[in-house]
């Protein structure tokens, strides 16, 4: 179903950035929401090494998602 979500102009909803390097992300969205996920479960073998990037382990706190979405009791918001 539609939310509303296609009646609005995206707007910022959260940047990243890494002062050392000057790399920047910005995450635009119509979404209301935004989870945020920091790998906190990985542990150095899952996914096992030789399916990651050269090779290397991913370990807990290593990886960082943004995913933007509707908040979860959003069925009981009206229009919101």
């Amino acid at each position: 179903s539609n939310d509303g979500e296609g009646d609005r102009s995206p707007t910022l909803a959260a940047i990243l950035s890494h002062l050392p390097t000057r790399r920047c992300l910005r995450v635009f969205t119509t979404a209301p929401g935004l989870q945020l996920y920091t790998s906190n479960y990985l542990d150095g073998t899952n996914p096992v090494p030789r399916l990651c990037k050269e090779g290397q382990f991913y370990g807990q706190w290593q990886g960082i998602c943004l995913e933007t979405q509707s908040f979860p009791d959003s069925i009981y918001r009206n229009g919101k």
